[in-house]
C-alpha cells in the first residue's frame, strides 16, 4: 500500500548532515531522508546534485550550514528511487523480489540518469526472468533498452534484428507497425541501436537520452534528444529493403545476360531457353509483388522485410523450368527435369534472401532456416537438402 505523501522514510542512520529528497509529481510524491555522505558515495551524478543544492535559508553561518539540504526529483518515480536507496543502505531484505515490466523500465531510467547500473545489476536477472519468453511480444519493445543498459547482448541483438525484419508501414504511410498489428512501435532506445543517427529535439523527460558531441570550440557538450524506437527501426528497415532490391535486380540482370543456366552448353538452344524462361518467370514474379518495373528506392514498400522475403521466395514449383524446356525441345530425346530444376531462379533468389534477412521462416519449412547476418548457416529444419542446394546457387 502506498504511503501518504507526507510520510518521511529514512534510509540508514543519521551521520552528519541530512538530505531530504522530494521525489515524484504531485499525484505520486514521496519524501525520503538520508545522510549526505551516503548519497555522495553513490557517484558523481549525486555529488553534482548535492553541490548545487542549498538550504532554504542559505549558508550565512555555521549553524545554518548544518540544516538539511533539499533535492527535488520531480521527474523520477518514487518507487524506483526507493529501490536505489534500499540497496545503497544495505536493506536488501526490503528490495522487491519481483517487478512489473513497466517498473523495470522505470528502474532502468533511474540507473541511466544516476549511473546506478552497478547497484541494480545483481537484481536484474531475477526481475527479468518472468519476461524472457516475451522478448518478441508486442508491448515489450523496451526490452531493447534494458538489454542495452545492462549488457544482455544476446537479447539485444535478437530483438533489434527481429523488429527490423518484422516491421511494416501502415496504410497511411505515417506509422511504423509490427507485422499484423495496427499499433505504432514505440519505446526507448539507445542512441547507437541499429546504426541509427536520427534525432528529434525535445524537452527533458523520461524518454530523453543524453549524448555528447563536439561544439565549434572542440569542447564536448551535452545535448538532449528524444530517440524514438520507430525512427531508428525505420532507418535500418529502409537499408535492409534496399539491400533486398539490389540483390533481386542484380539476379534479374544476371539472368538476362544468360548466366543462370548451369546444365547446358553455353550458347546452345537449351541454354538460351533456360535463361529466357527464367527471365520471364522472374519478371512475372516481381511484377506480381509490385517490384517490376524496377523501383529506384524502397520508399514505397509497405511490407516488412521478413514478409517480402517470404513472398519473394514463395515459388509455386521449382520444376516448371525443366518442364517448360522439355515441352519446347524438338529432339526426340527428352530433357531430364531434375537436371534443369537446379537452374530455377527460385534457388538463387531464396539463397540471397536467407543471407540478407537471416532468421525467418521459409515456406514449407517448420520453424525456418536460421542464418546469421553474415550469411553463415547456423541451423536448418526439415529440408536440409534444399537448403544446401540453395546455398550452392549463391
Amino acid at each position: 500500500m502506498r504511503k501518504h505523501a507526507t510520510t518521511i522514510e529514512r534510509f540508514g542512520k543519521s551521520a552528519g548532515r541530512d538530505v531530504f529528497l522530494l521525489v515524484g509529481s504531485a499525484c505520486n510524491r514521496r519524501r525520503f531522508v538520508l545522510s549526505e555522505s551516503i548519497l555522495r558515495q553513490l557517484g558523481p551524478r549525486w555529488k553534482s546534485l548535492l553541490s548545487s543544492a542549498s538550504t532554504s535559508t542559505g549558508h550565512c553561518c555555521s549553524r545554518l550550514r548544518k540544516r538539511p539540504k533539499m533535492l527535488n526529483l520531480r521527474d523520477d518515480r518514487p518507487e524506483s528511487i526507493r529501490i536505489i536507496l534500499l540497496i545503497a543502505t544495505l536493506q536488501f531484505d526490503k528490495v522487491p523480489k519481483a517487478l512489473d515490466f513497466a517498473d523495470i523500465v522505470h528502474v532502468t531510467d533511474v540507473a541511466v540518469r544516476y549511473e546506478a547500473h552497478s547497484l541494480l545489476a545483481g537484481y536484474m536477472d531475477g526481475w527479468l526472468d518472468p519476461y524472457r519468453d516475451r522478448l518478441r511480444s508486442r508491448g515489450y519493445e523496451d526490452w531493447l533498452y534494458i538489454a542495452k543498459q545492462f549488457g544482455y547482448e544476446a537479447e539485444y541483438a535478437e530483438l533489434a534484428w527481429f523488429l527490423v525484419v518484422n516491421c511494416e508501414v501502415d496504410p497511411s504511410g505515417e506509422k511504423l507497425v509490427r507485422s499484423g498489428s495496427s499499433c505504432a512501435i514505440g519505446g526507448r532506445v539507445p542512441l547507437d541501436t541499429l546504426g541509427m543517427s536520427i534525432q528529434t529535439p525535445c524537452g527533458v523527460g523520461e524518454d530523453v537520452q543524453s549524448f555528447f558531441r563536439h561544439d565549434s570550440t572542440g569542447q564536448v557538450s551535452t545535448c538532449q534528444f528524444k530517440l524514438t524506437l520507430a525512427a531508428q527501426i525505420h532507418d535500418k528497415r529502409t537499408q535492409l529493403l534496399g539491400n533486398m532490391l539490389k540483390a533481386v535486380y542484380d539476379l534479374w540482370t544476371s539472368i538476362s545476360q544468360g548466366t543462370n543456366c548451369k546444365c547446358a552448353e553455353p550458347d546452345s538452344i537449351t541454354h538460351q531457353q533456360c535463361a529466357a524462361i527464367n527471365l520471364l518467370a522472374l519478371t512475372d514474379h516481381l511484377r506480381g509483388l509490385g517490384l517490376f518495373p524496377m523501383l529506384a528506392a524502397p520508399d514505397s514498400i509497405q511490407s516488412s522485410p521478413g514478409d517480402l522475403a517470404l513472398r519473394l521466395s514463395d515459388i509455386p514449383s521449382t520444376m516448371h523450368i525443366a518442364h517448360a524446356i522439355t515441352a519446347r525441345r524438338r529432339s526426340s530425346a527428352p530433357a531430364e527435369p531434375a537436371k534443369h530444376a537446379q537452374c530455377h531462379f527460385g534457388f538463387r533468389l531464396r539463397a540471397k534472401m536467407v543471407v540478407i534477412v537471416g532468421d525467418v521462416t521459409w515456406p514449407g519449412e517448420g520453424s525456418g532456416v536460421a542464418v546469421d547476418r553474415e550469411g553463415e548457416d547456423i541451423g536448418t529444419h526439415q529440408d536440409p537438402g534444399m537448403c544446401r542446394q540453395a546455398a550452392d546457387c549463391r
